[in-house]
């Protein structure tokens, strides 16, 4: 074997070798394993409830008294490309996603009875347990996924009473009475029963449309191009592709600057090591070149070793992360209803190319820098770079320390070393912090939202379409701590707040009775910016200044309007609003709120926005007694379920627990790159305490015990870190406030800069740091002998 080649290199230096080997398979397993869940966990899940879209698509027209508009339905028709065109209605649910506390949406399609075994067909359902649908049923088919992730079985119930967050739009029970075998997910329910029951009516009739065989990509066009507008909703398969893969791009916004960030960290410590292992070979270098080798060659000669290793760890590491993820989505996954998908597996790869690219590079400029002042004859005759490097080297500093043994005094003397650590350090605990900072801003802004809920609480009935029990109504009027209940209509997505980076945030205004505006614009302390109150039975609306400023809207702009949406991404709705007027900002910051009114009388006037007999209430307390009532409200009153209070504490819980479980989730993605991150910091810090022990050799001669070594070193590393760490706060904190001033308060919107949680995420890297390189050196000096050391001197 060739005694120069890459291979016998290795071979002689295996533990060199395992130790570069080793960080690359860490560094592309944490990467990837990163990728790869936060795909899985925030992305797979709603593609997955949608993928019927591949086997048909459908078509929602608006606005036509519950009857579709003939002309778009016999314009499908008579595509030649369509085979058939299926009536339906459907109930949105929500599936619990991978990690607890968070749905994504899904849809129960209501079928009539000749139309069930086509569609199961279409989408290869075969029944597994129990029996098919009868017609005009309460019954619900569902595939095996569907039912593992809501956790159901043949013969269970759901409605809203049992879970209003997932099944709020099921107003009356439905039961499961048989689980199917299906390529994609689906759930099936009677269409017969649906029309002909009163909680259902107000649904929009939806059409499935199912293409000839090779022609759905035709179709798909068709659709999108000619029935898709502003009265026409229309769904497909490559909507559904370009939707996700906006939703990706989103993600990878928060996920590129981590990326950056991690490989920068990954990147210096494979380079430093290199570098110190490099620096020991001088010799090898010098007695190479002299023997006519040149430097170019001895510069690809060691890329090629760095590239070698660094490309056997990135395959095992991407091997390695295959096998986790499979065990994965066996122990985890499949339970619940979720698998992992190709493009997750070959999306995360991406993601990982950056660390292998930027070590190669990286080596390549670093071992030209080393070579370019090679000199090989003073290299041969003494072992040294050059001559003239010895006589420069000096062994005094200018000045004294009074304290030459202090952390601070040691770093002194190695500024590179320190800055490599500290800056290594202070990059992954901003890669950590990043993502959890921008969660815990994206929630906090999202408080003054509830202002209103300070002074007043609601009641709602937990179902869509249905009213409150007049008997309970009597019961809320007549408690001696009400001061006035108050009629509103249900909110529609009228108008939300924008809240970087991807939170849309419901403000839709409420609808009141004429008097009862009077009374909370009192009560709120109310004042006009500009324009008017809404006037009975008109479409005019009034809006806060919050909501004014973060949607750019005037007065006299129209809300609602299919064909010039007022903000990007405004829905069309069934009738126009105008904006007759906006409030004023408190100046109180706990009094703000996103109050907004329409007329309850156009509403209930409009057949578009029906009203129950009995609507959803605003229950206002006597003055100091908002505590008393809403726990009678959140105790007593909402043991039955068939109703749902909303009170600022609990909303604001909601929101916090929201905010926590989101930040939980980032922690467990990122908890593996914060632990390879530890690792790597570790290994660096003990490479560099490893050079020293000449130094440790004397001390201990000097009369400093192992202990006191130790404490020593526990020092110089809690130093660098808790220099790492308050550098990461400086920077954190600098971001925000610049956050704050360029970004948040254009859009009306507050951050709580003094959010001190996302910090707790970020101590698990400096304290491994510190306990690895603490325990390594404990080991390493249990076994030194300062005589031998001293005797080498």
């Amino acid at each position: 074997m060739k005694p120069l080649s890459v291979i016998s290199y290795h071979r002689r230096h295996k533990g060199r070798a395992a130790l570069l080997i080793s960080l690359g398979i860490l560094i592309t397993a944490g990467l990837y394993l990163m990728g790869a869940l936060l795909w899985t966990v925030f992305i797979e899940q709603g593609r997955s409830n949608f993928m019927f879209l591949t086997r048909f698509s459908v078509v929602t027209p608006h606005f036509n008294e519950n009857s579709p508009d003939p002309t778009v339905t016999a314009q499908i028709r008579a595509n030649a490309d369509v085979a058939q065109v299926i009536p339906t209605k459907v109930i949105w649910v929500a599936l619990p996603d991978v990690m607890a506390d968070s749905s994504s949406g899904f849809n129960f399609i209501g079928l009539n009875e000749n139309d069930v075994l086509p569609i199961m067909e279409k989408c290869g359902a075969t029944l597994y347990q129990g029996q098919l649908l009868r017609p005009g049923s309460n019954g619900l088919l569902l595939s095996e996924e569907v039912a593992a992730n809501l956790d159901l079985q043949v013969g269970d119930t759901i409605d809203a009473s049992k879970d209003p967050d997932l099944y709020g739009s099921i107003a009356t029970p439905l039961e499961v009475v048989g689980i199917l075998k299906s390529d994609v997910r689906l759930g099936i329910l009677s269409l017969e029963f649906l029309n002909h029951h009163e909680a259902y009516s107000q649904f929009a009739p939806q059409f499935l449309i199912i293409a000839h065989e090779d022609q759905e990509a035709v179709v798909d066009a068709f659709l999108r191009e000619e029935i898709k507008s502003s009265q026409t909703d229309v769904l497909t398969f490559q909507l559904l592709t370009e939707s996700m893969t906006h939703e990706y791009l989103l993600s990878l916004m928060v996920l590129v600057p981590i990326i950056v960030l991690v490989t920068g960290v990954f990147t210096l410590v494979i380079v430093t090591v290199n570098w110190i292992s490099n620096s020991q070979r001088l010799p090898e270098f010098g007695i190479l070149q002299a023997l006519g080798y040149s430097k170019m060659w001895l510069i690809r000669r060691l890329t090629l070793q760095t590239a070698t290793l660094t490309t056997i760890g990135w395959m095992i590491g991407i091997g390695l992360s295959w096998l986790i993820l499979l065990l994965f989505e066996v122990i985890f996954l499949a339970p619940r209803g979720q698998n992992l998908s190709i493009p997750v597996l070959l999306t995360a790869v991406v993601l990982t190319l950056p660390i292998p690219t930027a070590v190669i590079i990286s080596t390549l400029l670093s071992v030209r820098q080393i070579l370019s002042r090679l000199d090989p004859i003073a290299v041969v005759e003494q072992g040294e770079r050059s001559q003239e490097g010895e006589q420069k080297r000096s062994l005094t500093t200018s000045k004294s320390s009074f304290n030459p043994l202090a952390p601070a005094t040691f770093y002194k003397r190695h500024k590179k070393r320190a800055l490599v650590v500290t800056g290594a350090m202070s990059l992954m605990i901003m890669a950590v912090a990043l993502t959890i900072f921008l969660i815990a801003v994206s929630f906090d802004a999202q408080i003054s939202g509830l202002g209103y809920l300070h002074k007043l609480s609601i009641i709602r009935p937990s179902g869509a379409g249905i009213g409150l029990d007049p008997g309970l109504v009597a019961q809320i009027k007549t408690q001696p701590v009400v001061e006035r209940v108050i009629p509103v209509s249900p909110r529609f997505h009228m108008l939300s707040v924008s809240i970087p980076p991807f939170v849309n945030a419901e403000a839709s205004p409420f609808g009141v009775y004429a008097d009862d505006l009077t009374y909370l614009v009192e009560l709120f302390g109310l004042e006009l910016n500009e324009g008017n109150l809404p006037r009975p039975n008109t479409n005019e609306i009034v809006i806060s200044e919050v909501v004014a400023q973060n949607r750019d809207l005037q007065i006299g702009d129209v809300i609602g309007n299919p064909d010039n949406p007022a903000f990007p991404g405004a829905e069309a709705l069934p009738a126009e609003f105008v904006i007759a007027g906006i409030f004023a900002r408190s100046t109180d910051p706990l009094d703000e709120n996103w109050l907004g009114f329409v007329s309850l009388e156009f509403l209930e006037s409009h057949e578009a926005f029906p009203v129950p007999d009995m609507p959803p209430l605003m229950v206002v307390p006597k003055e100091g007694e908002k505590e008393i009532l809403d726990d009678w409200l959140e105790g007593q009153l909402t043991r039955d379920r068939s109703v749902s209070t909303l009170t600022y504490r609990q909303e604001l819980d909601r929101i916090q627990a929201n905010a926590r479980n989101q930040m939980v989730q980032m922690a467990f993605l990122e908890s593996v790159i914060a632990i390879v991150a530890a690792i790597a910091l570790a290994v660096l810090n003990y490479i560099f305490i490893s050079q020293r022990q000449s130094e440790f050799g004397v001390l201990n001669a000097l009369g400093y015990g192992r202990i006191q070594l130790v404490r020593r070193t526990f020092g110089e590393t809690f130093f660098t870190t808790g220099i790492a760490w308050a550098l990461s706060a400086f920077l954190c904190l600098l971001g925000l406030l610049s956050l704050q001033f360029w970004v948040f308060t254009p859009l009306g919107l507050k951050l709580n800069v003094v959010n001190f949680t996302p910090w707790l995420f970020t101590l698990p890297i400096p304290v491994l740091v510190i306990v690895v390189t603490t325990s390594t050196v404990a080991r390493t000096l249990s076994g030194l002998d300062p005589v031998s050391i001293i005797e080498r001197r």
